[in-house]
């Protein structure tokens, strides 16, 4: 073979020679840079596109159920080829993926990367005609959990033995920094939304765009997850203008004699001063630029809910309804399941979500009444004068016995909403019904502690060795650099924890400060450091070649994590 035909056919080779496959270069997503038009409506037509290194795919399809078509290398740009295909888009939910031919090698792409699980709860997705408000993409949003926050005046405090709830009485806590107890829902520390309304200037500041508050409707717990009138607001967190009537008795927990709570959540002068401070606090938002939305709890309500009145404080009101645990001609008997059609007067046998007789699941299969009430209600609280921008809705995918129905609900919901408030936002909590299950009925299946070496003077396999020492029974954890050790006794005196050979830290907050990537050499803010193994954690990661700022707005919290680093 001549030089000239040896060197064309090496020439030829080496045209066709393509660099080793560049995973990390491939990328696409649902945004306007990969997506257009970015929220598409049915008729539309639509452009999508994937990412990948310059001469580094043979070809690229666009794969949708039976639709399997090539697509086009539009450009090549700072070292990586951009491909696109258009279709025009239906009426349906849409779903789709990639295939990537390189060499021999078929590959799949989708929300997952490369990957051979193409599942469509794993596809890039398209629902047409449905659009995010422009306010919302990438806004900054800020939770508050009003009770927690800031106390903007002591007269609608609730008060210690005001009403009972779980067991025992209300109680107003006086030291804002004391920390929580273990059984601490009937804790009041008095935050409200005065409170928040002279922090806006303060949240404005720091770039906060949207504020999305912790349930403000009327209810006992401080959380208020468990509504008692969706109707208005609860005074307790706004406006108390009559005032007045008995606290309860020690030992006393027959909310019936709680007058003064009585007083303070039913009469309607405070529900109307409420609900027109609640009109105040929007606009005084909308003012400086912000939005703000609300937390919806439309799967459940409360056992002191006006429409069960199961604490009686409705009962002998000439002003509402009797409820249904009250009386079996209660309008709103269909609200709730009963599972025993002979118990009334007070009957206790009504369907609770997940068990909890404090929260009455509601009943909207077998409900109409019910459905376009709270359909109602979610267009009232967008609507003037509260003028809402939106809810973040609880527990969305229980609402109903079954997926179907809460599709059907939430589509209702949503146009109820919008045709409200065109620019309304929608967000649901969602975490299926298999997650639900395993998180509610979650017991720990070891009681140990669980240890950390310190990663600054022992390996894994030094750590093991040295435990191996000790008496105590010592297993490998579930994260990297977790040890679980049961038996483990006065731990305070042990020489290589007091020397600092290792720290106790739970697995979730070694977790948390892996995730943040850390390196030698880089600075870190951590914002809510104590007790201070996070915070160790990253500065051992980083070997001493780094520095970690650590922060905590509690005086006590800060002291443990100085013994921390001390230690």
């Amino acid at each position: 073979m001549s030089d000239t035909k040896r060197h064309d056919r090496y020439a030829a080779y080496i045209a066709k020679m393509r660099p080793v496959f560049k995973e990390r270069a491939v990328h696409s997503d649902e945004t306007e840079y990969y997506r257009t038009p970015f929220e598409p409506k049915s008729g539309d037509t639509v452009t999508v596109r994937i990412r990948t290194a310059a001469n580094n795919v043979d070809a690229v399809w666009f794969i949708s159920g039976a639709i399997r078509e090539r697509m086009t290398l539009d450009k090549t740009r700072d070292g990586f080829d951009y491909y696109s295909y258009s279709f025009t888009m239906g009426k349906e939910l849409f779903f789709y993926y990639f295939e990537l031919n390189v060499g021999p090698l078929v590959l799949y792409y989708n929300k997952f990367g490369i990957t051979r699980d193409l599942a469509d709860r794993n596809a890039f997705r398209i629902m047409p005609g449905f659009s995010t408000p422009a306010w919302a993409r990438g806004a900054v949003m800020y939770q508050i959990f009003p009770d927690r926050f800031n106390n903007g005046g002591k007269t609608n405090d609730v008060r210690t033995d005001e009403y009972a709830y779980i067991d025992g009485h209300t109680v107003h806590v006086d030291d804002w920094y004391k920390t929580p107890e273990n059984m601490d829902v009937r804790n009041f520390y008095g935050g409200d939304l005065k409170g928040i309304e002279q922090k806006l200037d303060y949240l404005k500041s720091l770039g906060v765009e949207v504020l999305y508050l912790n349930p403000i409707f009327v209810s006992p717990s401080n959380h208020k997850y468990d509504i008692q009138d969706y109707d208005h607001i609860d005074p307790h967190l706004a406006v108390i203008v009559n005032d007045g009537g008995l606290l309860l008795e020690e030992g006393d927990m027959n909310n019936r004699h709680a007058e003064c709570y009585i007083r303070r959540v039913t009469d309607p002068e405070n529900l109307k001063a409420s609900d027109a401070y609640f009109a105040h606090l929007t606009e005084e938002i909308h003012k400086r630029g912000m939005r703000i939305i609300l937390d919806g709890v439309f799967n459940h309500c409360g056992s002191f809910n006006k429409w069960l009145d199961r604490e009686r404080i409705y009962e002998g009101s000439s002003v509402y309804e009797k409820g249904a645990f009250v009386d079996a001609e209660s309008p709103y008997r269909s609200f709730f399941k009963f599972n025993n059609e002979h118990a009334w007067p007070y009957n206790e046998f009504y369907d609770g979500w997940w068990g909890h007789n404090t929260l009455p699941k509601l009943n909207y299969e077998e409900s109409s009444k019910l459905v376009e009430y709270i359909l109602a209600i979610g267009k009232k609280w967008v609507s003037p004068p509260y003028n809402a921008d939106g809810w973040r809705l609880d527990v969305a995918a229980d609402i109903g016995h079954t997926s179907d129905y809460n599709h059907t609900f939430w589509k209702m919901f949503r146009d109820a909403v919008k045709e409200a408030n065109p620019d309304a936002l929608i967000l649901a909590e969602h975490y299926g019904e298999d997650t639900a299950k395993a998180l509610l009925t979650y017991r720990p299946a070891r009681r140990g502690m669980v240890l950390r070496p310190n990663m600054t003077r022992y390996t894994d396999e030094q750590f093991r060795q040295l435990l191996e020492k000790k008496v105590w029974e010592v297993t490998p954890g579930r994260v990297p650099h977790a040890w679980y050790a049961e038996g483990v006794m006065q731990l305070s005196r042990d020489r290589d924890y007091q020397s600092g050979a290792f720290s106790v830290q739970g697995e979730a907050s070694m977790v948390c400060a892996a995730l943040t990537g850390v390196r030698s050499g880089m600075q870190v803010l951590d914002c809510c450091a104590a007790p201070g193994g996070k915070t160790a954690y990253m500065a051992e990661m980083m070997q001493g070649t780094g520095r970690v700022y650590a922060l905590d707005v509690h005086p006590h919290r800060v002291a443990l994590l100085e013994a921390a680093v001390r230690r």
